[in-house]
């Protein structure tokens, strides 16, 4: 695994469209903002009041912590060389937007002993795709392609999405990165909390030079704003569960539950920010192995054995506790998306199960929204009768939700 300290960070946009920030500009926009509330005319007798009277306002909303008006500055950024962990943190804390260089859709770039395994697996799987599913077998399948070089493309694909699981968390990736300045300023607190933190998690402490470094980063582009911090002062990075017990599992019109899941599929999950994720590292190593491998038993035992070789780095395939939470209405919506042939399999098969707990409990509960649910328990999101799919995949493994890949 190569080194990520030399992470960096580049703004490629801001409100104000200029090169550079300038901390008076983010002062001076947020102040105008504020002066909506009580104006007596309209916009344009705003921007074109002193700038004396609008900064005496912005600094009046950082003493009061009245924040919000910092809301709507917003910086555009691009980190490169960050790490994928560092990025799962980031892609955690709420308010933001997010496109991040795919480890399901391009070949990762390793080093040593993490690029032997990877290669070899990335073999393995492309060769046990192509047996169970073969391609004179699916030639009119959209889910596959409808040339050969689709069809093979989607093969390689696949193999990547399976082999990713033996590439470190820590591996570097691109992100671009969209967040409002107030935001940011509260995940650099909390991140500076985080680092005052006890801990002996493993993760933890593998994750502490890169959120040092983050943090570095954040200052040497003039993004602190001085006073914007009153309410993340007591606040950590809202990604490990503190609590040392399991929390009961709830359905009804709002869920709790908890469930082992890789930390490929924790980053599936996090795109879907109007439910909350936290986890808790596991007692013992525990490892996801994908179905396709499931009835060989010397591939599962190989695989699990270069798992293990490669613990140090933690693997994307590590379990981990993953603590859900949210509202029933915003899980139909995660299953719209994740219930697919084209989802991830581990979080599309984890979807599948939740759904079907929610229902089973639902219905013994004899509660009224158990009949609503039913109908998104059977089949993946075609099949349901509010969705309809914008690109039917003809995959019938993937509709019955029985694929392997």
């Amino acid at each position: 695994m190569s080194d990520n300290l030399g992470m960096k960070l580049k703004i490629i946009g801001h409100t104000n469209e200029s090169n550079e920030i300038n901390k008076e500009d983010i002062l001076l926009f947020s102040g105008r903002n504020a002066g909506i509330c009580y104006m007596k005319d309209n916009w344009d007798m705003l921007s074109g009041e002193s700038q004396e009277k609008t900064l005496k306002r912005a600094k009046n909303n950082l003493i009061s912590q009245h924040h919000s008006v910092y809301d709507h500055y917003v910086i555009n950024m691009v980190f490169e060389g960050i790490p994928k962990f560092l990025a799962m943190i980031l892609n955690n804390q709420g308010l933001y937007a997010t496109s991040e260089k795919s480890a399901r859709y391009t070949k990762m770039e390793l080093q040593g002993r993490e690029k032997v395994i990877y290669d070899k697996w990335l073999k393995i799987f492309l060769d046990l795709i192509n047996k169970k599913y073969p391609k004179n077998e699916y030639n009119n399948c959209a889910y596959w392609g409808k040339t050969d070089e689709a069809n093979d493309n989607k093969r390689v694909k696949l193999a990547q999405e399976n082999a990713r699981y033996l590439t470190s968390v820590f591996t570097p990736t691109t992100m671009s990165h969209t967040i409002n300045i107030r935001q940011l300023n509260y995940v650099y607190n909390e991140l500076k909390n985080f680092l005052d933190s006890d801990s002996s998690s493993h993760l933890i402490e593998k994750s502490r030079p890169y959120v040092e470094k983050l943090i570095h980063l954040i200052e040497e582009n003039n993004l602190v704003i001085n006073g914007l911090d009153a309410s993340a002062k007591s606040e950590t990075i809202k990604f490990f569960d503190a609590r040392n017990y399991q929390p009961n599992k709830i359905y009804d019109d709002i869920y709790q539950t908890y469930y082992n899941g890789s930390l490929a599929q924790l980053a599936q999950a996090q795109r879907h920010r109007t439910i909350n994720y936290r986890i808790k590292e596991l007692d013992n190593d525990m490892y996801f192995v994908p179905p396709i491998l499931r009835d060989n038993e010397k591939l599962v035992k190989e695989f699990l054995q270069d798992l293990y070789e490669l613990e140090n780095i933690i693997p994307q395939a590590t379990m981990v506790e993953i603590r859900e939470s949210g509202s029933l209405d915003n899980l139909l919506l995660k299953l719209k998306e994740r219930k697919c042939s084209y989802a991830q399999l581990e979080i599309n098969d984890q979807s599948q199960k939740l759904i079907k707990d929610y229902y089973n409990v639902l219905k013994k509960d004899n509660h009224p929204r158990a009949n609503e649910i039913e109908k998104y328990t059977y089949g993946a999101r075609c099949t349901f009768p509010d969705y309809t799919c914008p690109s039917p995949c003809g995959f019938k493994e993937g509709v019955q939700m029985t694929r392997e890949i």
